[in-house]
Order: C-alpha cells, then structure tokens, then sequence
C-alpha cells in the first residue's frame, strides 16, 4: 500500500476521524436537519391545509355575498313596488279630494246663484209693484177720491203679497 502512496496509519486514522466525525455530526447535526427538514414539511402541509380552509371559506363567503345580494335586490324590488302602491294611493286619495271639494265649490256656487236670482226676482218684484202703484196713484188721483185710493192700494198690496213669484 506504500507502493500506492497510501499511508495505512494515516489512512487509519483518517477512517477513525471520518467515524467520529459523522457520529459527532449525526448526533448533534444530522438530527437537528432532519427534524428542521421534518418541520418544513409539517409547516408546507400546515400552510397547504389552511390556504384549501382559506379558500373554502373564501368561497363560502362569496356564497354568502350572493345570496346577500340577492336577497337586499329583492327587498329593494319589493320596497319600490310598496312605495309606489303607496304613491299611487296618495294620488287617488288627493284626486278624490280634490274632486270632492270641487263639487262642493261648485254645489256652493249653484246656491249662490239662486239666492242671487230669488234676490233679483224679489228686487224686480218690488221694483214692479212700486211703479204699479205709483201709476195707480197717479190715474187713481185724478178719478176717485182719497178714501176709495186708499181702500184699492190695500186691496192691491193684499194681492200682491199672494201672488209673489
């Protein structure tokens, strides 16, 4: 082995160096990779596992948004169609008021015009019994005596008073 430029004492030494060496390193690091190595994995798994959690959650609450969604358009529908029920409603209520009070105006406005026409019938009336009279007075004056004049204007006002329109 000399020939071959080996050195069996230094070769055995070198052996008993390289066995020491990877007892000492397996004891002390090969371990302590290993178990880094073991809890990288774990920590991928662990990441892996909750990212799939994250995003069935993620998904649950799209889900969840939608429907959400869904539901407040509903509402939303259902309150427009409510207030426009309502709207109308209030039209009706204000035209039937409105309606209402114009007939009653206008009912008011009938009377007023036949208390006008009764006033203006009564006027004509009175207006048509004084010239009567004031004509009778003056053809009575000129052909019957004061007593007779004032017997036929008593007589004419009693006639008058029946026959009014």
């Amino acid at each position: 082995m000399e020939q071959l430029g080996i050195n069996l004492t230094s070769l055995i030494a070198q052996i008993i160096n390289f066995a020491i060496l990877y007892f000492v390193l397996k004891k002390f690091v090969f371990d302590s990779i290993v178990k880094m190595v073991q809890e990288q994995r774990k920590k991928k798994k662990d990441i892996e596992v909750k990212s799939k959690q994250i995003e069935k959650e993620y998904q649950s609450l799209e889900q969840k948004k939608e429907k959400e969604l869904a539901r407040t358009q509903k509402q939303t529908t259902e309150l427009i169609a409510e207030a426009r029920k309502e709207a109308e409603a209030v039209r009706k209520e204000v035209l039937d008021k409105a309606n209402s009070e114009a007939k009653k105006i206008q009912e008011n406005a009938k009377l007023e015009l036949k208390q006008q026409e009764q006033e203006m019938k009564e006027n004509v009336q009175d207006y048509t019994a004084s010239l009567a009279v004031k004509m009778a007075s003056q053809l009575i004056g000129k052909y019957l005596g004061k007593k007779e004049q004032e017997q036929l204007v008593n007589q004419s006002i009693k006639a008058l008073n029946k026959t009014k329109l």
